[in-house]
């Protein structure tokens, strides 16, 4: 039988209108810096709200009438504050989009939800795995089901269905057990129609908590172009970066890909002195004809800004300051999902 969905990839996607956003609330992680967290999650709101529509979950437990007084979200703003949440990284819960595929090759856009268990079952997650389903009963919206547990962050596709995946992660027994690389290659190709896959092997960066994820360390700009973190002699993880580079060279050499590397900045937490957190300009948004960078206050964000907007040339490039959201290791990518409404 063959694959009735493809998964929608990110670039060159004119569907996507609106972003999915789970804000900050006091008795989450981010207790230790949540005004700097929310001020966060105000910028990302005004910039994704001046030419998108925004989904905001906003905690039970947060006061929605304050809320709307203290941040008075445009009328593209859609509030909702009935859904319970753990985490506030919706890339990793939250739905993604795919598109159905019929015989007459028209395609249409749908939700699909994956399984979530915490990233390995590191952390609670039983309202975040809630979350897809009942956001879909909220919006009206059908809701196509998987019983694979699987995360957002851990995906890049291009329009040849090539997915780039880290294997540390997205074959990690903590999410699946017990299942063969050939069998994770089967139900991703079934489930998702993915045809060709390109595997990375590389140790997390220090901090990301998820075992890997791709949208940390290489992203698709283009379908023959990939954006990576790049090798920084400097930098603890430089080791880890060699060999990512070096594994998406023989990549790039069997699907004729571009590469470009972007600066790996070295970025301490505030809160705990001399831990590194894992900073990287790959943790990019793509919606529609903008692309939003995510800025840490350091030397390097220019020079990460002005090689995006060379890669993104026929896009409007948007700087985010996201230097809130390592303290919790993610960045703008992973606290952010572009739908499709």
């Amino acid at each position: 039988m063959p694959p009735k969905y493809s998964l929608t990839p990110e670039h060159n996607n004119q569907t996507t209108n609106a972003v999915l956003i789970a804000w900050p609330y006091p008795t989450s992680d981010w207790q230790a810096n949540l005004e700097e967290a929310e001020k966060c999650y105000s910028d990302m709101l005004d910039a994704f709200s001046a030419d998108y529509s925004v989904i905001v979950l906003l905690h039970p437990s947060i006061d929605v009438v304050s809320w709307l007084k203290r941040y008075k979200p445009k009328s593209t703003v859609c509030v909702i504050n009935a859904i319970d949440y753990d985490d506030t990284w919706v890339r990793d819960y939250g739905p993604l989009n795919v598109e159905s595929i019929s015989a007459t090759h028209t395609a249409k856009q749908q939700w699909m939800r994956f399984q979530f268990n915490g990233w390995g079952d590191k952390y609670p997650s039983a309202h975040d795995n809630n979350v897809t389903s009942a956001l879909a009963v909220s919006l009206s919206r059908l809701l196509i089901t998987s019983d694979y547990v699987l995360e957002g962050g851990a995906l890049e596709v291009n329009h040849q269905r090539v997915l780039l995946a880290n294997k540390t992660c997205l074959l990690n027994p903590s999410r699946n057990k017990n299942l063969t690389l050939s069998e994770h290659e089967y139900i991703l190709s079934r489930v998702l129609n993915i045809r060709h896959f390109a595997w990375l092997d590389v140790a997390p960066l220090t901090g990301d908590d998820t075992d890997g994820h791709i949208d940390t360390i290489a992203r698709f700009v283009s379908d023959n172009h990939v954006v990576y973190t790049q090798p920084n002699h400097a930098h603890p993880d430089n080791n880890t970066l060699i060999e990512l580079e070096s594994q998406l060279k023989a990549l790039a050499g069997i699907y004729a890909w571009q590469l470009t590397g972007l600066p790996t900045p070295q970025v301490f937490s505030r809160i705990a002195p001399k831990v590194l957190l894992p900073a990287t300009y790959t943790n990019f948004l793509i919606v529609k004809n903008t692309v939003f960078c995510p800025a840490y206050g350091v030397k390097s964000d220019m020079v990460a800004f002005n090689i995006l907007k060379s890669v993104f040339s026929r896009y409007n490039l948007v700087s985010i300051n996201c230097r809130a959201l390592l303290e919790q290791c993610g960045s703008l990518h992973c606290a952010t999902m572009q739908l499709t409404v």
